[in-house]
């Protein structure tokens, strides 16, 4: 016969258990405590700054001109009739000569020839075939002449003292609209300044001080909650060291959480000692590392799960309220389970301990 009755190691699994899984669960709420982080610093109130309206003169567009090209011809005629008067006796005395000379130089060359008549045709229909080309450059000169003076036409206009009294007269009113959109911004800005200067002088004498003195009380609150989880977790681990050394029940290689479940369920739904319970373990171990030692663990993490989390919330509370008292009276009451693993085992050096551990956490200042 074992050292050990079977219910005795029903109660010995359970404990390893409960320890291995108070250590897990604590694990994981020290890593959560450890990587919170305090809400950052509001940011300082940002100064507004308004931008001025700028106001462009509604200039009215510059006169243009109604001449028209038609206008131009009917000038350009005019005055040629006008010249064409004044110099009718050269007009006539030139056409004259010109026309005796082509006559002159017809017969002579025709006396040559014995053509002449034909070529005075020839010369005659060569000036005239000299008109078209002739035509068509003095309308291009025309057009470029028509061109000039009706730009020479719109810059008079554009400079006429109507039309630049119009233009000062759209800037006078634009710089006073101008004046009129500074004042008013002006005003408005002054406002948000004096809004500014006030939430500044706030955040500095008020909001920044309340969020040093908030964070200062999170760094101690937070940093009492780390000491004591740790100090538990640290008395967890060294319970069920003790646990595993004194009663010799458990080899390395069964503490695993999963197995310890697998093996306390095992063993109170049957009359199995431990012995034979890692033996029906043994023959099919790794299909129930595949299939169902994440469930197992969930389970049993489950089981403790939210009574620890309060059991964690209560402490927490008297901490932050600076209750030390309170404190140290939560976290005996959470540590029930753990004072009970000892004393049922005789666990004696863990309870001396157990007890300076306490004592030199709560008599920190």
């Amino acid at each position: 016969m074992g050292k050990y009755t079977q219910p005795e190691e029903i109660e010995i699994i359970r404990d390893a258990m409960t320890l291995t899984t108070a250590i897990q669960i604590e694990q994981e709420e020290l890593n959560r405590l450890k990587s919170e982080r305090f809400k950052t610093l509001p940011a300082a109130p940002t100064r507004k700054v308004l931008n001025v309206p700028q106001i462009q003169p509604q200039v009215p567009p510059p006169p243009k001109t109604q001449y028209s090209y038609s206008n131009y011809l009917s000038d350009s005629l005019r005055h040629f009739k006008s010249w064409i008067r004044e110099k009718l006796k050269f007009v006539v005395i030139v056409g004259a000569v010109v026309l005796i000379l082509l006559i002159v130089i017809g017969i002579s060359i025709g006396k040559v020839t014995n053509s002449g008549g034909f070529l005075l045709f020839q010369l005659i229909s060569s000036i005239f075939g000299l008109v078209f080309p002739l035509t068509g450059i003095l309308f291009i000169v025309s057009m470029v002449k028509f061109s000039k003076k009706k730009k020479d036409m719109n810059l008079q206009l554009a400079h006429s003292a109507e039309y630049l009294k119009a233009v000062e007269e759209a800037k006078r009113l634009a710089a006073e609209q101008q004046q009129k959109a500074q004042d008013e911004v002006a005003q408005q800005q002054a406002q948000l300044d004096a809004k500014h200067k006030s939430d500044m002088e706030h955040y500095n004498t008020v909001t920044v001080p309340t969020y040093n003195k908030e964070l200062a009380h999170w760094k101690e609150t937070q940093a009492k909650k780390i000491a004591m989880l740790e100090d538990d977790l640290k008395i967890n681990a060294e319970t069920l060291t003790n646990l595993y050394e004194t009663t010799k029940l458990v080899s390395l290689t069964y503490r695993e959480l999963w197995i310890l479940r697998w093996l306390y369920d095992d063993m109170r739904s049957s009359d199995y000692d431990v012995r034979y319970a890692t033996e029906l373990l043994d023959r099919d171990r790794q299909r129930l590392v595949t299939e169902q030692s994440g469930r197992i663990v969930r389970e049993a993490v489950n089981d403790m799960h939210s009574s620890m989390i309060s059991g964690f919330h209560a402490v927490y509370e008297a901490v932050e309220d600076g209750n030390e008292e309170l404190a140290k009276m939560r976290r005996d009451q959470n540590r029930a389970n753990v004072v009970g693993i000892i004393q049922r085992h005789n666990l004696n050096k863990m309870t001396k301990a157990q007890n300076e551990m306490l004592d030199q956490h709560f008599n920190k200042k």
